[in-house]
């Protein structure tokens, strides 16, 4: 089912990324096929910054195993 939507956005020049991780950051929206995040930030020292939470957001989503 994907693969409809990728040729459908090659089809136009609507530019792509797939990207695989178990630590998305937060979750903005998702459904059966994608899920759209905000990477978590970091401060020089490497310390995480915390994101404004977002009304409304989706809750975290876990990945299947």
């Amino acid at each position: 089912m994907t693969k409809s939507y990728l040729d459908l956005l090659d089809r136009y020049g609507v530019g792509w990324m797939e990207l695989r991780t178990t630590s998305p950051g937060r979750i903005t929206y998702s459904d059966e096929v994608q899920c759209v995040a905000v990477p978590p930030t970091f401060d020089e020292g490497g310390l995480l910054v915390p994101g404004p939470k977002v009304p409304g957001s989706a809750p975290p989503v876990h990945p299947r195993g």
